[in-house]
């Protein structure tokens, strides 16, 4: 038998078999709120979103779009919320093209944990792709490998956040 590496992650169990204990019943109103114990980084807020950074991010810039109010599927928006919460992703992207210079984005919703949400408040990911993607790890060990840490994605988006800022009706 050959000899291999392993990285172990018995905690994860837990998650897996829907056994996790968590106190906080949704992690985006806990950020919305401010609770002290949810690590986030939050790079924009307005009245009715704010964009966060990816804490366990698929590749550097990974962000995502965030009503505050707390709605599970698109329908419980409004038109006019829709339309604004679309608007916030494009912005978004516009941010993430800025700061990382990515050669493609991808822009998703996981509705639904058939779908693969983790997290039953709607939000929108917006994940640069680049064409020399680190896989190795994701391929053959299920393991992400962190490329760029949380402090850092922050910097890079910073001199870049006023480009949230243009409302949904001052299309440019």
């Amino acid at each position: 038998m050959p000899f291999r590496d392993y990285i172990a992650a018995p905690h994860k169990l837990a998650y897996i078999e829907g056994k996790e204990r968590t106190e906080i019943p949704c992690i985006f109103c806990a950020i919305i709120q401010g609770d002290p114990h949810v690590i986030t980084k939050i790079a924009y807020r307005d009245e009715d979103f704010m964009v966060i950074l990816n804490m366990f991010p698929f590749n550097p810039g990974h962000v995502m779009v965030v009503p505050l109010r707390h709605v599970e599927i698109l329908s419980e928006l409004s038109r006019t919320e829709l339309e604004a919460f679309f608007w916030m992703g494009t912005k978004t992207i516009q941010l993430v093209e800025k700061a990382f210079n990515p050669t493609g984005v991808n822009m998703g919703l996981n509705i639904g944990s058939a779908a693969g949400a983790s997290i039953e408040h709607l939000h929108l990911h917006i994940v640069p792709r680049y064409p020399r993607e680190l896989g190795f790890m994701e391929t053959t060990a299920d393991t992400r490998t962190l490329v760029m840490d949380a402090e850092t994605t922050y910097q890079r988006l910073e001199p870049h956040l006023h480009l949230l800022q243009d409302s949904p009706t001052e299309k440019k």
